[in-house]
């Protein structure tokens, strides 16, 4: 077994892997939220978040349960399984309404 040169391929499979995660995240996207009792608030998220992670964050922050959230942007509803890169271009801001099922 050789072992020179492992510690490269470690340190080159590790850049790859970060490189991919990086591509796959990509840049961020901030939304502005309105919430059906008038607040409103902003967040950042990476390109590559799902919309399931959003409603998450929104819960964490604003106590607004993530089975009871509806996400709107115009008439259109965020669907859970997609990522906010399914909706925008990377480094767009959009203003989503949270509604309550």
């Amino acid at each position: 077994m050789r072992v020179e040169g492992l510690e490269e391929t470690r340190n080159a499979y590790t850049k790859a892997k970060e490189e991919e995660q990086r591509q796959e995240q990509g840049d961020q996207i901030d939304l502005q939220f309105s919430f059906p009792d008038s607040q409103t608030a902003c967040h950042r998220f990476p390109a590559g978040a799902t919309i399931a992670f959003v409603k998450m964050i929104i819960e964490q922050n604003h106590s607004v349960e993530s089975a009871k959230q509806v996400l709107k942007l115009g008439e259109k509803t965020l669907i859970d399984p997609l990522s906010l890169r399914d909706y925008f271009p990377s480094g767009s801001e959009a203003k989503i309404d949270v509604q309550l099922k």
